[in-house]
């Protein structure tokens, strides 16, 4: 690893919680990003976006939109980036893909409107540059369109899917190509018994939790 860059959502772009309602974003170079850059002992250029989904259809829209921005998606990022000056890059799993409802799609869907096919997509496309790819499934969290919920990874979205099934799909597909993952499915300190202390307002880490996870990914990804 020389030169690296990383593609997702708002907690790996800095984006913490301080209370129940307030969030703040910090550096690009802070939280799950930072450490990761001090453990490898690489500089890493922050890619992720605010309020993005992996695919088109899982993106939020922002304050001054009428509608979301599919621009937004971490598929779009991907496939629109020069990665050529990059020898390795980190795809980090959003939950918004579930919290809104964006299409399931088939297994072998190329339609980057719907999760299998951004994944297929995204995937690909990496795999056809020759790049060393990592990949981390998402955080789980304590609400679905801001009602509380207890269980995510079990918890059913309108459309019936789990988030359980989301980081399923996204295993296999990384195991498909050969991708080095990581299921945070496992990670005992921010988890569904832990939301109350680590993710303030129910989605986003504070910062000693994100902080933390962020060594645990750095050494992951050093061992891999």
């Amino acid at each position: 690893m020389k030169n690296v860059i990383a593609f997702g959502d708002c907690i790996p772009r800095g984006v913490i919680s301080l209370d129940s309602v307030k969030t703040k974003k910090i550096d690009r170079s802070d939280g799950i990003i930072g450490e990761i850059m001090h453990i490898t002992h690489t500089n890493i250029s922050n890619n992720c976006i605010r309020r993005s989904g992996l695919c088109r259809s899982g993106c939020h829209r922002f304050p001054n939109e009428q509608k979301p921005n599919p621009n937004n998606s971490v598929v779009h990022q991907v496939l629109n980036t020069d990665l050529s000056d990059y020898d390795t890059v980190l795809i980090f799993m959003s939950s918004n893909d579930w919290g809104l409802n964006a299409p399931l799609g088939t297994n072998n869907s190329t339609d980057t409107f719907t999760y299998y096919g951004a994944l297929n997509t995204i995937f690909s496309h990496l795999q056809n540059l020759h790049k060393k790819v990592f990949c981390i499934t998402c955080l789980c969290r304590s609400s679905y369109q801001k009602h509380p919920i207890r269980n995510c990874w079990r918890f059913e979205n309108i459309r019936g899917i789990t988030l359980n099934l989301l980081c399923d799909i996204f295993i296999r597909k990384c195991r498909e190509h050969n991708f080095p993952v990581l299921d945070l499915r496992q990670y005992k300190e921010i988890n569904v018994e832990t939301t109350k202390e680590t993710l303030l307002d129910s989605l986003h880490p504070t910062l000693k939790a994100a902080r933390d996870l962020d060594k645990y990914i750095g050494n992951w990804i050093k061992q891999n």
